[in-house]
C-alpha cells in the first residue's frame, strides 16, 4: 500500500527548491510511465490529460497544469510536488517600488515583506547562469550544495514537516 503525499508550491522555483531539499536528503526521483503509477493515481493522471497524450510518456516529458511538477519516492511514500501559479501582476508590482529596510534580513518593497536571502539567491544565480530563470538557477547552480541544504535550519524544518506525513 502506498502513501501518496500531494504538495502544493506557489511556483516553479519553489517546486524545484523543495525537490532539491528532498533529493539532498535521500528521497529519489520517481520517473516512470504514467500507466505504471499505482492505481488510482495513474487513472487520475490520465483522466486529466488530453486523449492525444501517450500514456507511455514520463511525467517529466509532459507540460500540464494537472500533472505534478516532480514526483519522488521513499519506501512506500510517493510525493507529488505541484506548482501553482502566483499572481504575475502582484509579483511585478512588488519590484516596481521603493525598497525599505527593517534593520534585519527582511525588507519591504511597495509595503510588502520579502526575504533578502531569497533575493540574493536569484542575484547570485544570475552571475553564474546569466539570463536563466530562477528555477534553472536553483535547479542547476553548483553553489547550492547538498551540504548547504542539509545544514540550513529552514530546509530542515521543511523536511521535518514533510516527514511527519510519511510512513
Amino acid at each position: 500500500m502506498f502513501n501518496f503525499i500531494f504538495i502544493l508550491t506557489e511556483g516553479d522555483h519553489d517546486a524545484v527548491f523543495l525537490y532539491r531539499i528532498l533529493k539532498a536528503n535521500g528521497i529519489k526521483t520517481y520517473n516512470i510511465a504514467i500507466k505504471d503509477y499505482p492505481a488510482p493515481v495513474n487513472k487520475m493522471f490520465m483522466n486529466d490529460l488530453s486523449s492525444s497524450v501517450n500514456e507511455e510518456l514520463n511525467i517529466d516529458a509532459i507540460n500540464s497544469k494537472f500533472l505534478p511538477h516532480r514526483v519522488m519516492r521513499k519506501n512506500d511514500n510517493i510525493l507529488c510536488i505541484y506548482r501553482t501559479v502566483g499572481d504575475a501582476q502582484e509579483e511585478t508590482a512588488l519590484f516596481g517600488g521603493k525598497i525599505e529596510y527593517d534593520g534585519k534580513t527582511k525588507k519591504k518593497v511597495n509595503g510588502k515583506k520579502y526575504n533578502h536571502k531569497k533575493s540574493l539567491l536569484g542575484t547570485v544565480g544570475q552571475l553564474q547562469m546569466s539570463g536563466k530563470s530562477n528555477t534553472v538557477c536553483i535547479s542547476d547552480a553548483d553553489y547550492i550544495t547538498d551540504e548547504k541544504i542539509k545544514s540550513d535550519d529552514t530546509c530542515n524544518e521543511i523536511l521535518s514537516f514533510i516527514g511527519k506525513v510519511m510512513v
